[in-house]
């Protein structure tokens, strides 16, 4: 995932022509056992769009509720690096492209 995101930076347009295959990988990725893992996907999936125009991302609202569980699981598991690392994915998102959520 950490790959991914930094590719996103570099080569979005190539991306873009995946975007179902994207989707997949992220679903996946956000409901891993493991949080790490999650939260890998969740930056991943953060970096990505923040590179991409606004109507490249309408496919990834789907993904929502498994972007809110990786917030619910770190705060269950009381991992608090996690928890603040996955809310700053959030609040970039938010200040990027306000009208993902």
């Amino acid at each position: 995932m950490q790959i991914l995101d930094g590719l996103f930076t570099y080569i979005t347009d190539h991306f873009n022509k995946y975007k179902d295959e994207l989707a997949n990988i992220f679903k996946s990725t956000l409901a891993h056992k493991n949080l790490d893992i999650q939260l890998g996907s969740l930056q991943a999936l953060s970096n990505y769009l923040q590179s991409v125009d606004q109507a490249d991302t309408k496919k990834f609202t789907d993904l929502i509720p498994e972007m809110v569980n990786v917030i619910v699981k770190a705060q269950k598991e009381d991992d608090e690096t996690v928890l603040q690392d996955a809310w700053i994915e959030f609040n970039e998102i938010a200040e990027v492209e306000p009208k993902f959520f």
